[in-house]
């Protein structure tokens, strides 16, 4: 449960019906989070304010609360029978796997770790306007991964960077892992096709197909590497017309 919030007291929380897939968006949290949360409950003489759900370094997720008596009125009579929600049911991000998609298996982390490069993906708001994105993979004391995601941003001129969490959703020889980078909320990282003589290229969805990335070892890749993971996307159900090919050159 949040810190802030009376356990004894009823809570409704209203949002958008993508915020799932906002804050469970595995990729990067550049800033902060683009949508507003209204939480509504049944204390009177509770004022408006702001309850923040935990920092990421130096960036705050402000959510809007507001008490239901001002906002609500006659509705506020119906809340008394609500039962005492289940918050991190609510605020979870999507870890399930979209339609179609397979995680690879067998997998095997160790292999993974390390860094990469990202090549190509749909686009989302929280990389754009970034070019040259790599992600490192490490493995952590308790098992799951630390994961640094950074990115140039040519109107900032300097790199952005964001470290987060990684586990395995079920066995950890399939590659199938959630990633938080604040709190409890986590999306889905689905790896569906995986170079396995190497390791040297990997095809990721989200959890729905919104969601979708390129990863090599190297800043580039071949031809014949692009063409399989068009291909096998599009297959899929994936908007592959819509996929930006990520600026790798000049290293920065």
């Amino acid at each position: 449960m949040l810190s802030g919030f009376p356990q004894e007291l009823p809570l409704l929380l209203l949002v958008p019906k993508d915020f799932g897939k906002v804050i469970g968006n595995y990729a990067s949290h550049w800033g902060k989070l683009p949508v507003n949360l209204m939480a509504v409950d049944e204390v009177p003489d509770r004022k408006a304010g702001f309850v923040s759900l935990g920092k990421v370094k130096t960036l705050s997720y402000p959510f809007t609360f507001m008490g239901c008596i001002k906002y609500l009125k006659k509705g506020c009579n119906a809340l008394r029978t609500i039962k005492i929600l289940s918050l991190i049911a609510l605020l979870t991000g999507c870890t399930g796997i979209p339609e179609g998609v397979t995680p690879v298996k067998p997998f095997d982390v160790n292999r993974y770790v390390g860094k990469w490069y990202e090549i190509a993906r749909l686009d989302h708001r929280f990389e754009r306007g970034l070019s040259h994105i790599t992600a490192e993979y490490s493995g952590n004391p308790d098992g799951s991964l630390r994961v640094i995601n950074s990115g140039y941003s040519v109107e900032a001129g300097e790199r952005k960077q964001v470290e987060g969490k990684a586990k395995f959703v079920r066995e950890p020889d399939e590659g199938y892992l959630k990633v938080s980078f604040f709190g409890p909320f986590y999306g889905s990282y689905v790896i569906f096709e995986l170079d396995q003589k190497g390791y040297e290229y990997a095809f990721i969805s989200g959890n729905d197909k919104d969601y979708l990335w390129l990863l090599a070892r190297t800043p580039t890749v071949s031809d014949q590497v692009k063409s399989d993971f068009i291909n096998k996307a599009k297959a899929l159900g994936f908007a592959t017309e819509q996929l930006i090919f990520v600026d790798q050159s000049s290293p920065r």
